[in-house]
């Protein structure tokens, strides 16, 4: 990252009941910004009604490589479009989407994601429960043919694997999820993603950092709860309403040729 401030992911998430009349909006955030003095404010700056625009505020997260630093923001009043703005030592920096602003879809029944132009491989969720490695990503479509996959170790890089990912589902914002799954037995993994289009390579390792996440045994003789395994980054199954059958058409009978006797004049 070479700007002052860039989005990396917001997450935009389902409504939680398609039955009201106004269902809540909830967006998170996170913000990568050049650390480039003290006295700084980060914020979600959106367009809400018409032409209002309304700054929604970030928050410092933590420290990062490089002296940058992650902010999040979690705004619950929704907007059409939005921009990220960094205010500094009496400057504003802008993260504009290369002047075309941030879209965002609205009421959603799954989760939706849109990521900065400066991150275009970033990681949705990971676990590892049961012996059972299951990673999602958020992947821009940067081109058709892609190669996405994660480099992982369980020996701290002694040896190392690749896991060859599979697109899942293609959101509202058009960023694409890919899935990585791998039955292992060991205590915990270290892993990056990465993504190849063309002679381009993009990484996501946590900034330098890698990412881990350790193996979860759940209790078998425990009963699991209802959609134990299901997660946001899944595809929801689309439910078909059941159409009715139109009718059989009845076959006409066709009409008898009344008898000479049965004519009746008019009257």
């Amino acid at each position: 990252m070479n700007v002052p401030a860039a989005l990396r992911i917001m997450r935009i998430y389902p409504n939680a009941s398609n039955t009201t009349k106004s269902p809540k909006f909830c967006a998170e955030s996170e913000i990568i910004i050049q650390n480039m003095g003290a006295d700084k404010t980060v914020s979600i700056w959106g367009q809400r009604h018409g032409s209002v625009w309304e700054d929604c505020f970030g928050k410092w997260a933590e420290s990062l490589p490089e002296n940058k630093e992650k902010w999040i923001t979690s705004c619950d009043k929704p907007f059409s479009q939005f921009v990220i703005k960094y205010d500094v030592n009496g400057m504003e920096y802008w993260d504009n989407n290369d002047s075309n602003n941030y879209m965002v879809s609205q009421h959603s029944e799954q989760l939706n994601v849109i990521t900065g132009q400066q991150f275009p491989v970033v990681m949705g969720e990971a676990n590892f429960k049961d012996s059972k490695l299951k990673i999602f990503a958020a992947i821009q479509n940067r081109g058709k043919q892609k190669s996405v996959g994660l480099l992982y170790t369980t020996d701290q890089w002694k040896h190392h694997h690749t896991i060859k990912g599979k697109h899942s589902w293609t959101m509202d914002s058009g960023i694409e999820v890919w899935l990585f799954e791998q039955e292992l037995d060991a205590p915990g993994v270290e892993f990056a993603l990465f993504c190849k289009v063309g002679e381009e390579e993009f990484w996501d390792n946590n900034f330098g950092r890698n990412y881990t996440v350790s193996h979860l045994k759940t209790d078998s003789s425990q009963p699991k709860p209802e959609n134990s395994t299901e997660s946001l980054w899944d595809k929801k199954p689309t439910v078909k309403t059941a159409q009715k059958s139109s009718p059989k058409p009845t076959k006409s009978k066709r009409s008898r040729k009344p008898k000479t006797n049965e004519l009746q004049p008019a009257n």
